[in-house]
């Protein structure tokens, strides 16, 4: 610690500069500092910028729009796919004639909220740990996740990274816009690159694109940027951990011989609510045609019926459904009066119990 400090005030002897004491610390293990928490090992979003957006009501003109989505902006670092969970936002800013606020705006708001109810803390890898990238690419926009793996069930996050795609990046083959992802995350996040062997899982060929010997064009360039660092290439990791669960969940899944050819595969959807005096929650358990297992487990900040919460399961378990493009699902719930009033076998007599199946029914078709 003292040959820390004495080269740090070497350096500002050196260049002229010099320090206000009301704003210094040293010897603290833990302190903010560019308004996050910092300890030796961790990264903790700061609580009065997680309220500002939590506390504040739902927007009402394009400006209040805006000044939330600058606010969630600052909070980008601690929030996966920020860019596609806050599309909603970015396309209602740009409407000129409409006032701002959308349904899909609503959705998003409510789903952020959850999401930083609980958000996740950083890790701070020590120099020369091995690091794991994920990257994942929708039509329109990158996302990606670095973090420690301590074993197949227990990742921890270290940077989250979102960007929109521009126009002419929308064209680009996938293959291209996966490397343009890890070109993207490589500058961002050079000093990490330079620190440690960075592991990318894919289950593209990156590898071989990256070191065939006629590519040519903007992947030539990429390709050549990107072997300054130490980087290897692995197939994916069986998705266990929470950090990969909250990551993948609402990414797109690449194209399969089955969706090619039109014959998609059944998903499973096993879905459960349950309400009571200490508050509303709802469970979920996707599954893959290939046994691939996304489980979610939802805290209701809203006091709800039995009946509602497992309307509730079923609308989040669509909507979940929907975003990794399962075309088929089938949907397992425990209450019998649901799912016969889904099936419409059972009228739904209560009016609160007719709008929610009224939405599950929007959802199916």
């Amino acid at each position: 610690m003292l040959s820390i400090c004495k080269r740090f005030f070497y350096l500002l002897r050196q260049y002229g500069m010099k320090l206000n004491p009301a704003k210094c610390a040293f010897g603290v293990s833990s302190g903010k500092f560019l308004g996050f928490m910092v300890t030796q090992r961790e990264i903790e979003v700061n609580l009065d910028q997680i309220k500002a957006v939590t506390n504040k009501p739902a927007p009402t003109s394009k400006k209040e729009l805006q000044r939330l989505t600058e606010k969630l902006v600052a909070l980008g670092r601690f929030i996966a796919r920020f860019t596609d969970r806050l599309r909603p936002f970015f396309l209602a800013l740009r409407e000129a004639n409409k006032s701002g606020w959308t349904h899909g705006c609503q959705n998003a708001f409510k789903e952020i909220k959850q999401y930083l109810a609980q958000p996740p803390i950083l890790s701070s890898p020590q120099l020369g740990e091995r690091l794991y990238l994920y990257l994942a690419v929708t039509d329109w926009a990158i996302s990606v996740v670095l973090f420690l793996s301590l074993s197949p069930k227990e990742q921890r996050p270290v940077y989250f990274i979102s960007k929109a795609l521009a126009d002419v990046e929308t064209r680009y083959s996938r293959m291209e816009q996966t490397v343009l992802a890890l070109r993207i995350v490589a500058r961002k996040l050079r000093p990490y690159f330079q620190a440690h062997l960075i592991i990318v899982l894919t289950n593209q060929s990156l590898r071989n694109v990256l070191h065939k010997s006629d590519i040519s064009g903007r992947m030539l360039q990429w390709a050549i940027e990107l072997s300054e660092y130490g980087i290897d290439y692995q197939p994916r990791l069986s998705m266990k951990g929470q950090v990969m669960l909250d990551f993948i969940a609402e990414v797109p899944q690449p194209s399969t011989p089955d969706r090619e050819s039109g014959k998609a595969r059944w998903w499973i959807l096993h879905v459960d609510g349950a309400s009571r005096k200490s508050g509303s929650g709802i469970g979920l358990l996707l599954e893959s045609p290939i046994g691939e297992r996304l489980e979610r487990c939802i805290y209701l900040g809203f006091h709800a019926s039995n009946n509602e919460t497992e309307y509730e399961a079923i609308m989040s378990g669509l909507n979940l459904a929907t975003t990794i493009w399962a075309s088929k699902v089938r949907i397992h719930g425990n209450s019998q009066l649901i799912v016969r009033q889904v099936l419409k076998e059972y009228e739904a007599k209560d009016e609160r119990m007719a709008k929610y199946l009224l939405k599950v029914q929007e959802s199916l078709n």
